[in-house]
């Protein structure tokens, strides 16, 4: 599972990257894409935090934009964390539940392994969203597809 999920977040880095730098190269920040790559960015910022046992802030505004470098050194930052605590964990370690308590002050009780699989499926998800943003500007966004992962 360690194996699994240290690829997961190589897979999840690159493709961060890819589109991160594809907006940047295309000029293409704005306040359509700024708020969605925040929130994204913001999301794995939280979740770090919170499979590191430290207090996250509720409340928050889940949807503020933040200027484009402090998204590109955000998610880059919180890739790097992400990717340095699934290594430094055993495959035994992902069933450890996570309580946390989440934006809207409701506490939880997750797995480990389900609060992985949740960082990288909501990423996914947001990526999907930003391509859309893209294309709708009648630009084509880099692929950031798993298998073009696996290929580069």
């Amino acid at each position: 599972m360690k194996e699994f999920f240290k690829e997961q977040f190589l897979f999840n880095q690159w493709a961060n990257e890819k589109l991160l730098d594809f907006i940047d190269e295309h000029d293409l920040k704005n306040d359509r894409i700024n708020p969605v790559f925040s929130h994204l960015t913001l999301a794995q910022v939280i979740w770090c935090d919170r499979l590191n046992n430290r207090p996250t802030p509720v409340n928050i505004n889940e949807w503020a934009s933040w200027p484009w470098e402090e998204i590109e050194k955000k998610n880059r930052e919180s890739n790097q964390k992400l990717f340095e605590f699934v290594n430094g964990h055993q495959d035994d370690d992902f069933k450890e539940i996570v309580e946390f308590i989440n934006t809207s002050g409701a506490s939880h009780s997750k797995s480990v392994r389900q609060v992985i699989t949740q960082v990288i499926h909501y990423a996914n998800f947001h990526r999907g969203q930003i391509s859309i943003i893209i294309h709708e500007d009648n630009i084509t966004a880099p692929s950031t597809d798993y298998l073009d992962f696996e290929n580069s």
